[in-house]
């Protein structure tokens, strides 16, 4: 029997993101003997993680941002699409409409768009406009319709085809034993930030702000540190809007008190060093950090638009209309006493990597053998 051949298309890099995270994890717990594959990735250089693809035998194709040359990123997405798949996933939201229509004139039998988000990750108003364009073309291209949430589910397809059951809900998925909480990680990273005892709110996510909104928690920040002087911050990521970050924490006074990592390899272990974890965003498909803080048997707070499937044990969802509410939770927060969360709640919920990645391949069977 052949391997079943997939190509995950990615708009964007291999990097520390979300969505490639989610196509490493479920990769590399793909039988080998039984399913082969590969990546498309927009961008010329090579994403942070791009390793971490080439050590599973995958081939990683490059093509050039559409903007930055139409032409080639056209006929480079019909050379890689064209090499024989038998499934394309694709995930990029919105544009997933653009590989999936390739993928069907070259005869592709199994094309999958994949939701990961409750809006579109650009506020250009012309490329909002392109975006939704697309997203109304998917129906006509994909074969099979999934969303990592019912939230993300209902964005990209509409309520009508998510409540008559044509999307199915795929989750973000994690490697359980990598997040468990590691006492001897917790005192090396904390000494190597610096923190020494005082109470360590944590972030992690792309330097985004419309969508991940770290200007907003800096105000909370900052506030909440007048009546509690031990709190420190730590945003871990990067991104472009790096600049507006670094302009906040300089005109509120608080650079000594927020530590900037930039991206770590070391994602994993650096939840053992906070005491609380946040997650503010504006909009959110799931929020899989959410997922591994509590997988760590960290307290959370997030914001409400956030989806409550993210809910495994200690989470708290905040307003966003101003931030006293959120400054009054970083005064009143407490380090949790217990930081190992049952394996079984995490499985109950569905996020346990190795079952779910057991039933995707059941599924990739199921469609190639119905196509």
């Amino acid at each position: 029997m052949n391997p079943v051949r997939i190509l995950f298309v990615s708009g964007g890099s291999l990097d520390y993101g979300g969505i490639a995270s989610w196509m490493l994890s479920y990769a590399s717990r793909f039988h080998r003997d039984l399913f082969e594959v590969d990546f498309l990735v927009h961008g010329m250089e090579k994403g942070a993680r791009e390793a971490e693809a080439l050590s599973l035998g995958a081939t990683v194709y490059h093509v050039p941002y559409r903007r930055q040359s139409p032409l080639i990123n056209r006929k480079r997405m019909e050379e890689a699409i064209g090499a024989g798949y038998d499934v394309v996933h694709a995930h990029m939201d919105g544009m997933n409409a653009y590989p999936l229509t390739i993928a069907k004139r070259l005869g592709v039998p199994v094309r999958i768009s994949h939701s990961h988000n409750t809006d579109f990750l650009t506020g250009n108003p012309v490329k909002r406009i392109l975006h939704e364009q697309a997203r109304k073309q998917i129906p006509a291209s994909a074969t099979h319709l999934l969303a990592c949430s019912e939230v993300a589910g209902r964005f990209l397809y509409g309520d009508k085809r998510y409540e008559s059951g044509k999307v199915k809900l795929v989750r973000n998925a994690i490697d359980v034993e990598a997040f468990r909480f590691d006492a001897q990680q917790r005192e090396k990273i904390r000494t190597e930030l610096g923190v020494g005892d005082r109470f360590l709110i944590g972030n992690i996510g792309r330097f985004d702000v419309r969508q991940k909104n770290q200007l907003f928690l800096l105000d909370a920040f900052a506030e909440a540190k007048k009546k509690r002087p031990e709190l420190m911050l730590a945003l871990v990521g990067d991104g472009n809007d790096r600049p507006q970050i670094e302009e906040r924490i300089r005109n509120l006074g608080i650079k000594k008190d927020v530590i900037l990592t930039g991206f770590r390899k070391d994602v994993q272990a650096i939840y053992n060093a906070f005491d609380l974890f946040v997650l503010p965003s504006c909009f959110e498909g799931l929020g899989i950090v959410l997922i591994e803080a509590q997988a760590n048997g960290l307290p959370c707070l997030a914001s409400e638009t956030v989806p409550r499937e993210t809910q495994l044990s200690n989470c708290q969802y905040l307003p966003l209309e101003d931030t006293h509410v959120w400054a009054d939770a970083f005064i009143l927060a407490k380090p949790s006493e217990n930081r190992i969360l049952p394996e079984q709640a995490i499985q109950e919920h569905g996020y346990d990597i190795t079952t779910e990645a057991k039933l995707l391949e059941q599924f990739y069977c199921e469609a190639v053998r119905h196509k």
